[in-house]
């Protein structure tokens, strides 16, 4: 744990410092989580060593941040795929560790059908009946 520790706190202070001297919006909280899980999935992909269980913690981080950042940039008719693509960025995650479970298949037809359903809502939202269903998964994170 000092390794990503130290890497999380130089790539903080680096993004303040970029953040500076670029005159931008750059959030140094995420580029130094994302930097130090790129760091880490390059040390677990290339020499087999590292947490995976904190590479994990920082990938879902990135997946749940990435996710909100995306949905924060469209319109509200597509907020409602913000759970198919959670679930799509964390299988994303589950996959760049390496693991590949025995139902890997069953999981990808999963997600596919996830995303078939949503996109199904998605499209019959005109309908009043539909758009009741579409507006409560919207509103979910909306109004907690």
């Amino acid at each position: 744990m000092t390794l990503p520790s130290i890497l999380l706190i130089g790539f903080f202070l680096l993004g303040l410092l970029a953040r500076e001297i670029v005159n931008k919006k750059i959030c140094a909280l995420c580029v130094s989580v994302s930097l130090t899980w790129l760091i880490l999935l390059c040390d677990y992909w290339f020499y087999e060593e590292g947490d995976p269980i904190f590479l994990g913690i920082l990938l879902g981080g990135s997946a749940v941040g990435g996710m909100y950042y995306l949905f924060s940039k469209v319109s509200e008719k597509y907020q409602i795929f913000k759970f198919p693509t959670l679930l799509t960025f964390f299988a994303t995650a589950y996959w760049l560790i390496g693991k590949q479970p025995a139902d890997m298949n069953l999981a990808i037809l999963l997600l596919v059908g996830l995303w078939i359903v949503f996109g199904g809502i998605f499209v019959l939202y005109a309908h009043p009946r539909w758009r009741a269903i579409g507006q409560k998964i919207i509103e979910c994170c909306k109004n907690w």
